[in-house]
């Protein structure tokens, strides 16, 4: 005998919460039996993948699984069942379509009788379903959670360009808040919730907002949209405290700890509410959940550079901040004071966990800070260096280290003044620190105290008498206060006891050429082209000392020359080229003086002006740039001393 077929029946319901109608798309029917096929209900509220509904009513009636067969006399029964459950999952009244039977059963069948005991346990228990998953919940807080994740991602690679949208590098996560153990314990515990709504690339993003949209809006539909946002944040602190306890030098980035924890919270529900659902219902969710939960685990084992210690610390803050937020009651979803006592004794537990680990890592962190300062300041990076050095100096207010790191960032910084605090601090600990002495010595000499900054220098050099380093830097000094010859016989030294001399020989040279020893600085220039080239900043400068010095020693000529390989083989566009354009004639003086546009470049051209005007015997004019240059001019330019030599001697005359 033929089966009978029922195709498209209308729909039992098109609520808010199903993507698609609820329907009975075909059944037949066969003799004394009943076999149903592609009956689905999809529910993205309690079923997010889709579920047989004729094995939600077999399975909730004591029938056959899904897709099994039923004796034809059982439709009665499962009919009144099917349409109580239905009832509770949508709130109307529906009845499954099919055959009317004939009087008071199916023909040839007796009537079964009302349902029993045990249906209508399962058509109670579907009913607390319901009302507990609060089907059709609007999950605002998800949303909103997801919104943030995106927006947030999409504005740093807004920032930082195209490439961090698969990989951004260290750096720039961590100027946007990424988690950083060491930055997190002191002082900068907001990278603890900051860090959760950040990724490191567009499938890392995907994945983690998929996941938080599957399960989000479960739980909030559980616990409320409130209770929910606190679980959530209380299981991201958990996670990027994971972080800072077992993976401490790692930078974190992510939600995945805190939808961790929405599910932890998830498990905590299903655990507590065990004996309000039906058993396989329970059975089946713990295995997906258990299933979910390996498999992500798993995942953070085997895989490089995924932060499992910061999955199982959100998995249990999410558990026990489901325990604390659970509602007694699924028609009251409020936030009560109680659950703000329980909130609240987490976050001082896990302060508490912060402050043990914190001193835990004192020592440990201190170097790692000192550390990433010096990278900092090898990277040119001065403001983040002292950022770090800072927090080192906080842990420990003598750590020699950092107090010398951060007086190096500061004369980067052009602070000199805050240097020579630093330098102050570590002497008067260490009088015999040499490499505090220099700085010192240094940022001295950038203030223009060059009287001290030769006396630290003479300190540095009883302490240590073959520092090269020393030995120059106090040759400028001397240099400047007009110690012509110390200055030599210090460059002098300081070549001695270098291997690299090069620039030194520009430097004596310079200081041979202020003491009036023009032959000395001929030898001194011509020697530092020779090892330098033409390609060196100094190498102009180089060229105009010797043109000038040839030319007081009678040999134009030479000067000539000089000037033609510099026309040669340097920049015509660079600065100081018009000099030398000057000393060939081919601009005027007032042209070369239009061409100085600042102070320095003003001083380097008053010096050389007066050079060559005096060897042109027009000595007033001659003096009058020399005195511009010691009363306005660059002190740290090595034109300075020379004018001030040349100014001293015409006094003398």
């Amino acid at each position: 005998m033929r089966g009978q077929q029922l195709e498209n029946p209308p729909p039992i319901k098109n609520g808010s919460f199903f993507r698609e109608p609820l329907r009975m798309s075909r059944l037949t029917y066969l003799p004394g039996r009943i076999r149903t096929y592609d009956l689905m209900v999809r529910s993205h509220a309690l079923y997010p993948t889709g579920l047989r509904a004729e094995g939600l009513l077999c399975y909730h009636t004591g029938s056959t699984p899904a897709g099994g067969s039923l004796p034809l006399g059982y439709l009665t029964r499962l009919r009144p069942a099917g349409g109580a459950i239905i009832k509770a999952m949508t709130g109307e009244d529906n009845q499954i379509p099919g055959p009317e039977p004939e009087g008071e059963g199916a023909p040839g069948f007796p009537d079964p009788g009302p349902p029993s005991p045990e249906e209508q346990v399962a058509v109670e228990q579907m009913a607390r379903v319901r009302r507990w998953f609060h089907f059709g919940y609007e999950p605002r807080i998800t949303r909103c959670l997801v919104g943030a994740n995106i927006g947030v991602f999409l504005a740093m690679v807004a920032s930082s360009g195209l490439q961090s949208l698969f990989s951004p590098s260290i750096e720039t996560m961590l100027s946007w808040g990424a988690l950083f153990g060491p930055e997190a314990l002191y002082g900068q515990y907001w990278r603890m919730l900051t860090s959760l709504f950040l990724h490191a690339g567009l499938i890392h993003l995907v994945l983690n907002m998929y996941v938080l949209w599957f399960a989000g809006r479960i739980v909030e539909g559980v616990y409320g949209s409130i209770k929910f946002l606190a679980l959530y944040l209380v299981a991201g602190l958990g996670g990027s405290l994971g972080m800072i306890v077992f993976s401490p030098l790692a930078v974190g980035v992510g939600a995945s700890g805190a939808v961790f924890g929405v599910f932890g919270a998830l498990v905590a529900f299903l655990q507590v509410r065990r004996g309000e659902f039906p058993p396989r219902f329970l059975a089946e969710r713990f295995k997906g959940l258990m299933v979910f939960l390996f498999i992500g685990l798993a995942f953070g084992f085997t895989v490089p550079g995924i932060g499992n210690a910061a999955h199982i610390g959100g998995l249990i803050c999410g558990y026990l901040a489901g325990l604390c937020v659970m509602p007694a009651d699924p028609r009251d979803l409020r936030w009560h004071w109680k659950d703000s006592l329980r909130i609240a004794a987490m976050l001082l537990a896990i302060a508490l966990v912060i402050h043990v680990e914190k001193r835990g890592m004192l020592d440990f962190t201190g170097d790692l800070m000192l550390a990433r300062g010096m990278k900092m300041l090898d990277d040119h990076r001065y403001s983040d260096a002292v950022r770090y050095f800072n927090k080192c100096i906080t842990r420990n207010p003598e750590d020699l280290r950092a107090h010398l790191g951060r007086a190096m960032a500061f004369a980067a910084q052009d602070k000199y003044r805050q240097a020579v605090e630093d330098c102050d601090k570590i002497l008067s600990l260490d009088r015999k620190n040499v490499r505090a002495l220099l700085t010192r010595a240094v940022c001295y000499g950038k203030v223009g105290e060059h009287e001290k900054s030769r006396s630290d220098l003479t300190r540095a050099l009883s302490l240590d008498p073959a520092h090269p380093g020393a030995y120059a830097l106090r040759g400028w000094d001397n240099m400047v206060l007009g110690d012509y010859q110390q200055s030599i016989d210090d460059y002098t030294k300081a070549m001695s006891n270098s291997r690299n001399a090069m620039q030194m020989h520009y430097s004596r040279g310079c200081a041979r050429f202020a003491a009036g020893d023009r032959r000395g600085a001929v030898e001194d220039e011509r020697r530092f082209l020779r090892e330098a080239g033409w390609g060196e900043e100094l190498a102009p400068y180089a060229v105009i000392i010797l043109a000038l010095s040839y030319r007081s020693l009678d040999k134009p000529e030479e000067a000539s020359k000089i000037l033609d390989e510099g026309a040669a083989h340097l920049k015509h566009a660079a600065w100081p080229y018009p000099v030398i354009e000057y000393l060939r004639r081919e601009i005027t003086a007032d042209q070369l003086l239009a061409r100085a546009t600042d102070n320095g470049k003003m001083t380097e051209v008053q010096t050389y002006l007066g050079l060559d005007l005096l060897q042109q015997g027009k000595g007033e004019e001659a003096s009058r740039c020399f005195k511009w240059v010691v009363e306005h001019g660059n002190k740290e330019f090595y034109e300075y001393p020379i004018a001030r030599s040349q100014a001293e001697q015409k006094e003398v005359q």
